[in-house]
């Protein structure tokens, strides 16, 4: 659901925007135009008048919806996105089935969808931790922390691991 969810929501605001822009200024017009047509036009009161001209049920959802997944789109899309943790791996710090809030814009900004960055803020650095696609199964969310960056030299030789061919201490945490 995940991979399909940003496509879902850019269809759903365009087609809302579509199908109110067309009923404001085409169907508006003839909904207009063949009220006038009408012989009491002129005896017609305020509220009668209004009850003629009332959108369609679908061009009244698409107006009143339109907002709503503008601003979703934008919020996930741009500025934060809640994740589920699908694997222990990140034990005992972060739990499995645990929801994280990822920041968009940490290192940049991309297109919904199409994930193209636009717009380049940064790299990810020695500790951060990262939420990905991996490309065999776009469909799962990987949570992992950054253990080196481009030019690092990570080695891992007989359970022991290497950056730089430095070792990295290892700290056994006892699990609750």
């Amino acid at each position: 659901m995940s991979v399909y969810f940003p496509l879902i929501l850019v269809i759903l605001t365009v087609a809302s925007a579509v199908i109110g822009l067309l009923d404001k200024f085409v169907f508006e017009k003839k909904r207009r135009a063949a009220m006038e047509a009408l012989p009491n036009y002129q005896e017609m009161d305020k509220k009668a008048k209004k009850a003629f001209m009332k959108a369609p049920l679908l061009a009244d959802y698409a107006r009143s919806l339109f907002i709503v997944f503008l601003i979703v789109l934008v919020v996930r899309s741009f500025i934060v996105a809640p994740f589920r943790v699908p694997t222990g791996s990140m034990l005992p710090t972060i739990q499995l089935n645990d929801f994280l809030l990822v920041n968009k814009f940490s290192y940049g900004i991309r297109l919904p969808v199409f994930h193209n960055k636009i717009f380049s803020m940064g790299e990810p650095k020695t500790g951060d931790i990262l939420v990905f696609r991996y490309p065999p199964y776009p469909g799962v969310d990987y949570i992992k922390t950054v253990i080196g960056v481009p030019g690092d030299r990570i080695s891992y030789i007989n359970k022991q691991l290497y950056i730089n061919r430095k070792l990295v201490p290892t700290k056994y945490v006892k699990m609750t």
